[in-house]
């Protein structure tokens, strides 16, 4: 028999994807929405599209990840944007 879903996903957040610390480069958030303007949509429709809701989003900690200049500048010349691919 499998395993359900919840013990899957406490499996893969302590071992696959552990918590960074604080002061690490690496970052995850959990359960977080995305964005309601990175949902697509194609205008109206009868069918509602769903926020989706990941169980875990990755990226760079903008503290302590990027310090050379060239990779500063890099970030800021792309603004504040968040982006999610999968």
């Amino acid at each position: 028999m499998g395993s359900a879903e919840p013990a899957v996903e406490n499996y893969f957040k302590a071992t696959v994807f552990p918590n960074p610390k604080p002061w690490e480069a690496l970052r995850r958030i959990d359960k977080l929405p995305m964005a309601k303007h990175t949902v697509p949509n194609n205008g109206p429709s009868s069918y509602k599209v769903s926020t989706p809701v990941p169980d875990i989003l990755s990226g760079y900690n903008s503290t302590s990840a990027f310090q050379e200049p060239q990779q500063q500048a890099q970030l800021i010349s792309m603004g504040n944007e968040m982006v999610a691919n999968s």
